[in-house]
């Protein structure tokens, strides 16, 4: 499942390699119709270090991200969360 959706991003990304690379991309719910492998090589192409901007509900995909961005309403009052993966160094 989500081989037609895995095809058209490895298109996506190979025309922008072409021209140069993508600076930036911005993706909305692409990985709603992957399964659990597809899934997964697509969170490992997200470490990549291309810069992407994505609207997920995916965790697997938020767990790849080195930042997540989140708004949510209370009582009519929007909120943006904001979390920054860290990043241990070995000594």
């Amino acid at each position: 499942m989500g081989e037609k959706t895995l095809g058209a991003l490895a298109f996506l990304f190979a025309l922008g390699e072409l021209q140069g690379g993508l600076p930036l991309a911005i993706l909305d719910e692409v990985d709603a119709a992957l399964d659990e492998a597809n899934l997964h090589r697509f969170a490992r192409f997200l470490a990549s270090g291309r810069q992407f901007l994505l609207v997920t509900h995916q965790k697997r995909t938020m767990e790849a991200c080195h930042a997540l961005y989140g708004v949510t309403s209370e009582g009519g009052v929007s909120r943006v969360y904001a979390i920054r993966k860290e990043v241990a160094h070995d000594l």
